[in-house]
């Protein structure tokens, strides 16, 4: 189960899109995948990081977005027998992701503010705050969109956390990130307008960037000021948020990490795929809006910063509203859709390759080992062992009544499960998915292929502990007609009787 990940970072696009897509990589990891990432642009030190967390990165030496990449990634989702594709950036077209969708597995395209004409991946991602279908107008039927900070894309370390307990009134020590790249050089215009503030008790921490090579201009600006920390590259951004009472940050996709630490901010727009998020946020009463970087002067963020430390009142409620935003699991919540699309898909292109054939004499050994696994022998009536002579006895007489029918399902010639019809009025269904075939969908295809041949009415019984059997019950159209405790019982009538 291998995710591949096109994303690139530069002193350009900044490193927002390899940071949230290395969130989903960890929660791919955490459900037991392996990830590889392409990158056209990305430096060293990110790309140590993504090493360090156990991923393959593949460099490329093609123009983003261009054919030759497309082929590339393509190519190389075939080596690697993919599961699924994720693609995050603005150069990355419609003919780009039509080509990968053609390849059958399953795709999923980040987005911030529907700049494509038009989507035709499996899921279009957009975690912002004010995320709505209408900016997805022209979407494919098969195309499911993930919307809300519900999917908001936060790293291990901001899945669970211990609050530090902010001193009461004692807003001090605020927190300067303007994401990993400043191409406008507006730090050095936040850091003079903090240098106006004369508060000797306040503390700055200004991170500047790994992909920020103003790094010690901006040191220099405030020599012999002990106010000031700067700090190039930060490993754990969870720590630099407990710490701080407020942010001055940029309206990108740290937002999502500030508010899992319910932290207050100030506002500035960097580009315009962040106009929604911020004003979102400042309507929502989370941060103040201090504009785009053509309004940012030193004496409005200075004029700012002392406001908000003055106003309790807003800081008090901005942190809770922020808390009830993100509770961290949003990646969580995408690997698990793209695994559940990709179980569906299996599960279509197990049932066309899958085979049921009768039963014979000479399956007694296979269809014994099966009825006397474990969890099979916890899910049926009789939940004893079975010893050979006893089951070559019922299977003999069994196969010798007309009126009943057991089938071994087949896929590629290998045996994953057993389907049996039971004589009776209604006839009884009952099936077992071989051990080591389950949790692929086998045992739905099962029973929906014995299905489609039936003209009169089925019931079914399943333990109510068993789970995967109601399910597949369900999802097939039985419906319940009973259940306690121990038994849930099912009734299923083809589509074609249903109106007689």
């Amino acid at each position: 189960m291998r995710l591949l990940i096109r994303a690139d970072a530069s002193a350009t696009i900044g490193a927002g899109h390899v940071m949230r897509c290395l969130a989903l990589a960890q929660a791919w990891q955490d459900a037991g995948g392996d990830v590889t990432f392409v990158s056209a642009t990305l430096s060293e030190s990110l790309g140590k990081r993504i090493e360090s967390e156990g991923f393959e990165l593949v460099r490329t030496q093609t123009i983003a977005g261009s054919p030759d990449d497309s082929l590339q990634l393509q190519k190389l989702a075939k080596d690697l027998d993919v599961t699924a594709i994720v693609i995050d950036g603005y150069l990355f077209g419609v003919a780009y992701h039509a080509a990968l969708t053609k390849l059958g597995r399953t795709t999923l395209a980040i987005d911030d503010d529907g700049h494509l004409a038009e989507y035709c991946t499996d899921f279009v991602l957009n975690q912002n705050l004010g995320a709505t279908s209408s900016l997805y107008a022209d979407v494919s039927p098969n195309t499911r969109l993930l919307l809300g900070t519900r999917f908001a894309l936060l790293r291990r370390e901001f899945r669970s956390f211990e609050p530090r307990q902010k001193e009461q009134h004692n807003h001090n020590r605020i927190l300067v990130t303007l994401g990993a790249a400043d191409p406008d050089n507006v730090l050095e215009t936040v850091v003079n307008g903090l240098r106006q503030l004369s508060d000797r008790s306040l503390r700055f921490r200004v991170l500047t960037g790994t992909l920020n090579d103003r790094h010690d201009s901006l040191v220099s600006l405030v020599s012999g000021d002990a106010r000031f920390e700067f700090i190039g590259h930060v490993e754990q951004m969870s720590e630099m948020y407990a710490w701080a009472d407020f942010a001055i940050a940029a309206g990108g996709s740290t937002n999502w990490e500030m508010c899992r630490y319910g932290l207050p901010r100030i506002l500035i727009v960097l580009a315009d795929n962040q106009i929604g998020v911020v004003q979102e946020l400042s309507h929502q009463g989370i941060a103040v809006n201090l504009g785009s970087t053509s309004d940012v002067l030193p004496g409005s963020v200075s004029d700012a910063v002392r406001r908000l430390i003055e106003d309790h009142e807003f800081l008090d409620r901005a942190r809770k509203n922020s808390e009830f935003l993100v509770d961290g699991q949003g990646a969580t919540r995408v690997v698990d859709e793209l695994r559940r699309v990709n179980r569906e898909r299996n599960e279509i292109d197990g049932a066309k390759s899958l085979l049921l054939r009768e039963a014979t004499l000479n399956d007694w050994k296979l269809l014994l080992e099966w009825r006397n696994d474990i969890e099979t022998r916890e899910a049926s009536l009789n939940q004893h062992s079975i010893s050979e002579s006893e089951h070559k006895a019922w299977l003999n007489k069994y196969l010798s009544d007309p009126e009943n029918h057991l089938w071994i399902a087949e896929v590629n010639g290998e045996p994953v499960g057993t389907v049996r019809l039971d004589q009776g009025e209604p006839r009884e269904l009952s099936w077992t998915v071989a051990p080591d075939a389950r949790g692929q969908g086998i045992g739905r295809s099962m029973v929906q292929t014995v299905l489609l041949t039936m003209r009169s009415a089925v019931h079914a019984i399943a333990r109510t502990n068993n789970i995967a059997s109601c399910r597949i019950a369900r999802s097939v159209g039985f419906h319940v007609t009973r259940s306690d405790d121990e038994w849930t019982e099912f009734f299923y009538v083809p589509k074609a009787n249903k109106n007689d």
